[in-house]
């Protein structure tokens, strides 16, 4: 199973590192993880799974991975832009 228990922030973050690659084009991960504010191991780890998924194309060139976006990126942003952010209820 790629996707955690909490779906839809997984989703929601893929979301965002595509909407990020559509600004850039090809980013690395460390751009990735300081343009969101995430950590750099965060991200590889989407990264990674979206590479599975065939949401976005890495290279690697040393140890820098460069990512663009992939051939299915277009339909999962369509399908998946509705999906809000879950609320966080404090008691």
């Amino acid at each position: 199973m790629i996707f955690g228990r909490v779906y839809g922030v997984d989703i929601r973050i893929m979301i965002q590192i595509l909407t990020y690659l559509d600004e850039v084009s090809v980013a690395t991960i460390s751009n990735i993880a300081r343009a969101l504010g995430m950590s750099k191991r965060t991200v590889a780890k989407y990264v990674r799974e979206m590479n599975v998924l065939g949401l976005v194309e890495v290279n690697v060139a040393g140890r820098a991975w460069y990512v663009r976006r992939g051939p299915k990126a277009d339909a999962f942003t369509h399908l998946f832009s509705e999906v809000a952010m879950p609320r966080v209820v404090a008691r």
